[in-house]
């Protein structure tokens, strides 16, 4: 059964969804589109969007075949976290949705500590270089801490 929850909750909670669901499609599109011609693909890096993309890009810059599978790895876990948030408006999906809630946790703290602080234009390398670049900084860092701030709000209303 559905539980109560505020009005605030319920959209945060469905667009927490929804950008779960769609940016794990994302994630599986940037490798589709670099891999169509086999597995051993190498990751497009057009979609600087996508931060699981960038992300694992970053991490594996060599070890390509490999990035490509923690991509999609990750895009599922996504996608799967996304449609089980919806899902649990309806039924109730505690422990899987607890599961798959940390795992997003623990990937959007690498993200925050790869792109926003040590990352190009982050913190460490070049969020003071300019106004523009400061901005930009700011703007990316303050959606990574909503979808955390998201997150944290979810697993406590489970």
């Amino acid at each position: 059964m559905a539980r109560k929850v505020s009005l605030g909750v319920f959209f945060l909670q469905l667009a927490l969804a929804l950008f779960l669901l769609f940016s794990g499609l994302n994630a599986t599109s940037a490798v589709v589109k670099s891999d169509s011609f086999g597995f051993s693909a190498t990751i497009s890096r057009n979609f600087g969007d996508n931060e699981v993309v960038t992300i694992v890009d970053q991490l594996l810059p060599k070890n390509k075949s490999l990035a490509t599978a923690i991509i999609i790895i990750l895009a599922i876990v996504q996608i799967a976290c996304g449609a089980i948030l919806l899902l649990n408006f309806f039924i109730e999906t505690k422990q899987i949705t607890d599961i798959l809630l940390i795992i997003m946790l623990v990937v959007w703290a690498l993200i925050i500590i790869f792109l926003d602080i040590i990352g190009k234009g982050g913190l460490i390398n070049g969020a003071f270089k300019n106004y523009n670049t400061f901005v930009a900084f700011c703007k990316q860092l303050s959606q990574h801490l909503l979808v955390i701030g998201a997150i944290l709000l979810a697993f406590k209303n489970e």
